[in-house]
């Protein structure tokens, strides 16, 4: 069961195209349960990262500012685990744009980032955090 409901939303996530429900999108990434079904996991985490990266970049400032403290959360969580260049750049001006500075630390790990997008995408989470 719990691979069924993995595998339908990992299939759901790959065809949302619209920015206004990034929202309901997090929620339910915050709920996919974690256990020992790695390939399926994987797959999830695969077209999370594509979804982030694909329609982060797409939120206008409101939309950012209106994501949840739980999602704002969650986003600064996931720039912990191994993502891409195009995911991470695209999370961090999401954050920045929401005006959040929760995750100092984090941004500042992604200022040594080997990628120039990553690192301005790092320093411009600090600036408008007013963390650097």
């Amino acid at each position: 069961m719990q691979r069924n409901l993995v595998l339908g939303l990992t299939t759901l996530v790959s065809q949302v195209k619209e920015t206004r429900l990034v929202p309901l999108v997090l929620d339910v990434a915050r709920q996919v349960p974690r256990g020992t079904l790695t390939e399926v996991h994987a797959a999830w985490d695969r077209a999370e990262e594509t979804f982030l990266a694909r329609l982060l970049p797409r939120l206008t400032t409101t939309e950012a500012q209106a994501l949840s403290v739980e999602n704002r959360a969650y986003l600064n969580q996931r720039l912990l685990r191994d993502i891409s260049e195009e995911a991470t750049v695209a999370i961090l001006l999401t954050l920045a744009s929401a005006g959040e500075s929760g995750s100092g630390a984090v941004a500042r790990i992604h200022l040594e980032s080997p990628s120039p997008q990553v690192r301005e995408a790092a320093r411009e989470y600090l600036q408008r955090g007013g963390t650097i």
